[in-house]
């Protein structure tokens, strides 16, 4: 029952947040004046299409946390929904810190980049699609990672195997990806030192990519 009532929420308010993502992504790319196609979600898509899908999700949605409020105070044995709401904060918070760390790549890789077209459309989008990202995924993670940390007073979650393996894939995912992008920046300098012949433009448009995933990534890993 847990899994079924936690579960009928995420397949209704993730569609929501996908709606809404692809409502202000479209928005942002037609204020910038680039073609709807090169939006990074939705781009079909119409205001009213998104707009029915989030009313109706959000109702589905309301319709389950109801459910599930009254449910709480009468359960004997609440370990089993605390085992599942915990999986449930995670998703969120990973749902979110995806779309923080995408967003953030992207607008770092773009401003690396230094486009010579960027007066024009070409490119402009990746620093659009990416807005939009970190304007949907931001508060979709501070929120779930600070409820994830106000229930930390209850030893049940503090003390979780979950939160414990959560807390050190982050940490070795973002080690890992720092040392493997870090090591193809350092390949490419050293390279420039020991004579390769290449401008400092097109260094720089090598290092772009790896760059963008160490600074991120860093403080991913810094920070779990």
């Amino acid at each position: 029952r847990a899994v079924f009532l936690y579960g009928a929420l995420l397949a209704t308010l993730i569609p929501a947040v996908q709606n809404l993502l692809a409502l202000l992504n479209r928005a942002f790319i037609g204020a910038a004046r680039i073609s709807y196609e090169r939006a990074l979600i939705g781009g079909p898509q119409s205001w009213p299409d998104n707009l029915i899908a989030i009313i109706l999700t959000l109702l589905m949605a309301a319709y389950f946390w109801r459910i599930l409020r009254a449910e709480w105070p009468a359960l004997t044995d609440t370990e089993n929904f605390k085992d599942i709401r915990r999986i449930y904060r995670y998703l969120w918070m990973l749902y979110g810190l995806l779309m923080v760390i995408f967003g953030t790549q992207q607008i770092l890789q773009f401003i690396l980049q230094i486009p010579t077209d960027l007066i024009g459309t070409s490119g402009r989008e990746t620093f659009v699609n990416a807005t939009a990202l970190l304007v949907v995924g931001t508060p979709i993670w501070f929120f779930a990672w600070r409820f994830i940390q106000d229930a930390l007073p209850d030893p049940d979650e503090s003390g979780s195997v979950l939160r414990l393996i959560i807390l050190y894939l982050l940490a070795l995912g973002g080690t890992i990806t720092v040392l493997t992008a870090g090591g193809n920046i350092l390949y490419d300098l050293l390279s420039r030192l020991f004579g390769e012949n290449i401008s400092n433009t097109d260094l720089l448009q090598n290092i772009s990519g790896p760059l963008s995933l160490v600074i991120p990534f860093g403080v991913l890993w810094g920070y779990y």
